[in-house]
């Protein structure tokens, strides 16, 4: 069965115009969405650090990175926990556990089992961390729509 080509579809340049501007538009909304997201996230594995003493609580941080171009164009936020080596192993160590004893000078360890924080903090609110972007593309698509339409 032979296929048909399409030579003309009326009005696909507005439809191009339309995607070009949802573009630029969209990744202002989304960042946005995001940073509220990863606030989200953050404010919450503060709160479920297990451990008190330490500067572990405060390292507890969001670091925006922007790609461009790519099959990654657009804006990535990692959630981070530590600030040096010391504090990332405690943070590793406090979601994770740890195994009894271990290299010197830390032989007499005697392990813990996981005591997670930044897990259960994004599970907490990625449902809606996924509706809030959802609702930023689809009102930076209708916001494309509206201005080529005019």
């Amino acid at each position: 069965m032979a296929r048909s080509r399409v030579t003309h579809i009326d009005g696909i340049e507005t439809v191009r115009a339309a995607f070009k501007t949802l573009k630029n538009e969209s990744v202002g909304r989304i960042t946005h969405a995001l940073n509220l997201g990863a606030d989200e996230v953050v404010n919450g594995a503060r709160i479920l650090v297990p451990i008190e003493e330490g500067d572990l609580k405060e390292t507890i941080r969001k670091t925006p990175i922007k790609l461009k171009g790519g099959k990654f164009g657009g804006v990535v936020i990692f959630i981070i926990a530590g600030n040096t080596k010391e504090t990332a192993n405690a943070a590793y160590r406090q979601e994770f556990g740890r195994e009894p004893g271990g290299k010197s000078p830390n032989e007499w360890h005697p392990g813990h089992p996981a005591q997670e924080f930044m897990f259960p903090a994004y599970w907490a609110v990625r449902r809606k961390i996924k509706a809030r972007v959802a609702t930023a593309i689809r009102n930076a698509a209708k916001a494309a729509v509206q201005s080529r339409g005019k």
